[in-house]
C-alpha cells in the first residue's frame, strides 16, 4: 500500500509541469492528505474499541509514512509555485 501511494505521488508530481497543473496537484494532494489522515483517525478508534477487532498496528505506521511523503510533495510544489510567477 505504501509503495503504491509513493508511486502514485511521484507519477502525479512528474506529470505536473505547468503552474496550473501544480495548482491542481496541490489541491489533489491536500485532499488525499485529509483522507489519509481521517483513515488514521478511524484506525485509532478501531484500536480503542473493545467490541471491534484490532486492525494491524503497522497500518498506522504506514499511514504516517505516506502522510510525510504527501506533505513533502505539497511543500515542494508550493515552493516551486512561488518560483514560477
Amino acid at each position: 500500500m505504501q509503495m503504491q501511494a509513493c508511486n502514485y505521488a511521484v507519477q502525479t508530481k512528474t506529470d505536473c509541469t505547468m503552474r496550473n497543473d501544480r495548482d491542481n496537484l496541490i489541491v489533489e494532494m491536500t485532499t488525499d492528505f485529509a483522507l489519509i489522515d481521517e483513515t488514521g483517525y478511524w484506525l485509532i478508534l478501531c484500536m480503542r474499541a473493545k467490541s471491534y477487532p484490532n486492525p494491524d498496528p503497522e497500518l498506522l505506521s504506514k499511514l504516517n509514512d505516506i502522510l510525510r511523503i504527501i506533505s513533502k510533495i505539497i511543500s515542494s510544489s508550493k515552493n516551486k509555485n512561488s518560483d514560477i510567477s
